[in-house]
């Protein structure tokens, strides 16, 4: 099997482990959600959403991951951080426990997230 010669790290997230050799850590399927023109978005401005349709698409995703075996996380996607704001909480206030990443393609909305994170103590997951 294939083996990098330099050290590879590890990032633990709440239990859901990434990096290392290959094979060393099961691959993760990570779920992105509330992507630009996402059905379940209502504002992108403010984050309102159809909550009862994205919670139904995260708990496909746990369900695929139970019958798979493979652990999973959430790509949150926002380009406002009003919407972040929303959308994080909407997440953390259904799953206390899954590892979710950010991803935006405006700085300062990724920044503000960032803090927002930080205050509410949970940029651990």
């Amino acid at each position: 099997m294939f083996k990098f010669e330099k050290e590879q790290t590890v990032h633990n997230f709440n239990g859901t482990m990434i990096g290392g050799q290959p094979g060393e850590y099961p691959t993760v399927l990570g779920a992105s959600i509330f992507y630009n023109k996402h059905e379940v978005v209502l504002d992108d401005h403010t984050g309102k959403i159809d909550k009862l349709k994205a919670e139904a698409l995260w708990n496909r995703c746990r369900e695929l991951s139970d019958i798979t075996g493979i652990p999973h996380f959430i790509q949150i996607i926002a380009e406002y951080g009003e919407a972040f704001e929303s959308y994080i909480d909407w997440f953390c206030g259904i799953d206390d426990k899954t590892a979710f990443l950010m991803d935006s393609s405006v700085p300062a909305a990724l920044a503000h997230a960032c803090d927002y994170v930080t205050q509410a103590g949970i940029a651990d997951r």
